[in-house]
């Protein structure tokens, strides 16, 4: 099976975070697949500023377009309203 990776080390990638209302911007220093014996893939992608996000929060919690970022926590803020 093969897996794409939406960034590469050195990239700048966009988190939203919930708790502060805003979004986060990380650059990424390291990306490593982990394959099980199932062969289930889980895919990390560690940030320099602080932890790190799995392949599976990209496009939800995690953007590689801060405009795509900054149009979830819109969303995000505009169901909390509500």
């Amino acid at each position: 099976m093969k897996i794409e990776i939406p960034c590469n080390v050195g990239d700048y990638v966009y988190e939203l975070n919930k708790a502060q209302e805003r979004i986060e911007t990380h650059i990424v220093v390291h990306v490593e697949v982990h394959v099980g014996r199932d062969e289930n893939q889980v895919v990390l992608i560690t940030f320099a500023t602080y932890g790190f996000c799995r392949l599976a929060d990209f496009g939800k919690t995690v953007f590689t377009d801060r405009a795509d970022a900054l149009h979830a926590l819109n969303e995000y803020l505009s169901k909390k309203k509500k």
